[in-house]
């Protein structure tokens, strides 16, 4: 066999996990390894509104790429929490409560 055809064959396989009942099942991942879907329900829109701009801006981060690179994610998604696209993940969350000096609860306000 030559050298191209064991590389293009190694290339190939897919990476599988043996279960008990000898099955095998592939392994998939998603981008990031987390659940990215934190699209907000109707419901949920009309209750709270996002606060991270205003949150963003107290801090003194007035680009959104800024805060992007600091969390590690794309300046579209900071655009996408502001306009009220996508809500916070927890750990996000978490993470921009630290950064922004602030609580959970500053991060969104509820509306009534």
């Amino acid at each position: 066999m030559k050298l191209k055809d064991v590389a293009a064959k190694k290339r190939k396989k897919k990476r599988t996990l043996k279960r008990p009942d000898k099955k095998k099942t592939k392994i998939t991942r998603s981008r990031q390894g987390v659940s990215t879907d934190t699209r907000p329900t109707t419901e949920v829109k009309e209750r709270y509104r996002s606060r991270v701009r205003e949150e963003r801006e107290k801090a003194g981060i007035m680009k959104q790429v800024d805060l992007a690179r600091i969390i590690g994610v794309r300046r579209q998604m900071i655009h996408q929490l502001e306009e009220q696209r996508v809500f916070l993940s927890s750990p996000m969350a978490l993470i921009l409560a630290e950064i922004f000096g602030c609580s959970l609860d500053d991060l969104y306000e509820k509306i009534n």
